[in-house]
Order: structure tokens, then sequence, then C-alpha cells
């Protein structure tokens, strides 16, 4: 089966933008992609071009993809992986926000033109 891991996340006050990424692409998504079943890692920031970027409650967004025969055993295994990661004061743990998503449908791309 195929599903996402999405992950809604902010910086902890005082933390750059920088240090923040640094961590995240360096440390935490090689940590997240050695628990079986999560194959990649797509990360994204609040665009400027949305007017709502003021009132947003996450600044930062990570698309984790899984393929697993089973969702729940790729969970357990994030959730047993996660005691044996390097700490950080980076991430605002009081505001992350964690949802998975199975695959309903295949991916559809535009036409040719």
């Amino acid at each position: 089966m195929k599903a996402v891991m999405v992950a809604f996340t902010n910086r902890t006050s005082g933390t750059s933008n920088e240090a923040f990424n640094a961590w995240y692409d360096e440390i935490h998504i090689p940590e997240v992609l050695g628990v079986p079943g999560f194959v990649a890692a797509t990360r994204y920031r609040g665009s400027s071009v949305d007017p709502g970027l003021g009132s947003r409650a996450h600044e930062y967004l990570c698309v984790y993809e899984i393929e697993a025969d089973d969702l729940a055993t790729a969970k357990k295994g994030l959730a047993a992986a996660a005691p044996t990661w390097q700490p950080t004061d980076v991430l605002d743990l009081e505001s992350r926000s964690i949802l998975f998503y199975e695959q309903i449908t295949e991916t559809v791309g535009a036409s040719p033109a």
C-alpha cells in the first residue's frame, strides 16, 4: 500500500531558518527514512503568495512517502525508532501536527497540450 505522512512544523523561537532547515534536512529526514516503509520525503515552506501567511499555524510542511504492506506497522516502527533519534531544540514540539493518509487513486498527471 502507498500512503503519506504529513508533518506540519515550526521552528522554536529564536531558531534561525538556516539552523532549522539544516537539522531537518541533514538529521531528521535521514532518521525517518531509516524506518522501514518510509521511502521518500519532500519539504515545503509556506509561500509569500499566500495572503494567509501571517496567520498560518505552521511555517513548514514535510510529506513523507510510505510504501508498506500495513500502514499501522510502519507507524509503530516510527514510534519505536523515535526515542533513539538525536534530540533537538530547534523543533517546536508543542505546535507540530502529524497526520497519515492512505492513497486511494493512482497519481494523475496533466494531459499534454
